[in-house]
């Protein structure tokens, strides 16, 4: 149960980071870093869970 939150959450950072990529790399207006967010809290909620200190800063900094 433990792998699979801790897939999850990283799924969750990376789906993160990728929802930045129109606006960094394109120069594109685009509203889709606001599900940052959303992801970021989802991922933040799974990590608690399990206690992964590491994967909760990351989750925090992409929140940021």
């Amino acid at each position: 149960m433990n792998n699979i939150i801790k897939i999850l959450a990283t799924v969750t950072i990376v789906i993160s980071l990728l929802l930045w990529l129109p606006n960094i790399v394109f120069q594109e207006a685009s509203s889709l870093w606001l599900y940052t967010f959303v992801f970021s809290g989802i991922g933040i909620i799974l990590l608690t869970m399990i206690k992964s200190k590491i994967l909760i800063i990351g989750n925090t900094i992409t929140f940021l």
